[in-house]
C-alpha cells in the first residue's frame, strides 16, 4: 500500500487478505495519533514489530477495535507516551500482544483496552458464589 499520513505521522502500511498492517512510523506528528477504523476501505488489523519503536513525540495512541495483534516492541522506547487506547466495545476481544510492547515507556499512565465494565465484573466473578 505504501505511505499514509495520519495526524502528522507518516505510516508505512502493507495489505494482506485480512486488512492493513502498520509496519513503521516516521515524523513527529502533533503528539497524538488516532488511527482511523479503515484505510482505503480496509480495516487496520495489526501493528508490526517495532512499528513505533522510539517514536520521540508520540504522547497518545488510539487504535481501532479491529486490531488483532500488536508486534514485539511495537511502542517501546516511546519516552513521552502517556496514554494508550483501543477503541471499541470489547466484543472483538483483546489483541495478541508481543514481547515488550511498552518497554521503556516510563511515562505511560493509562491503558484502556475498550472493555466494558460488565466484562471486567465477569472476569472477577467467582462462579462458586
Amino acid at each position: 500500500m505504501g505511505l499514509v499520513n495520519v495526524d502528522g505521522f507518516e505510516l508505512n502500511t502493507a495489505r494482506d487478505e485480512e486488512g492493513i498492517i502498520i509496519s513503521s512510523c516516521k515524523g513527529d506528528g502533533a503528539g497524538a495519533l488516532t488511527l482511523p477504523d479503515e484505510i482505503e476501505g480496509l480495516k487496520i488489523r495489526a501493528i508490526a514489530k517495532k512499528a513505533f519503536f522510539a517514536a520521540g513525540m508520540l504522547k497518545e495512541v488510539s487504535l481501532p477495535g479491529s486490531i488483532t495483534s500488536i508486534g514485539d516492541w511495537a511502542f517501546s522506547r516511546c519516552h513521552v507516551l502517556r496514554s494508550f487506547c483501543i477503541r471499541g466495545d470489547g466484543l472483538m476481544g483483546l489483541p495478541k500482544f508481543g514481547q515488550g510492547v511498552f518497554d521503556g515507556d516510563e511515562r505511560l499512565e493509562s491503558i484502556d483496552m475498550g472493555l466494558r465494565d460488565e466484562e471486567l465484573r465477569l472476569r472477577d466473578h467467582d462462579p462458586a458464589e
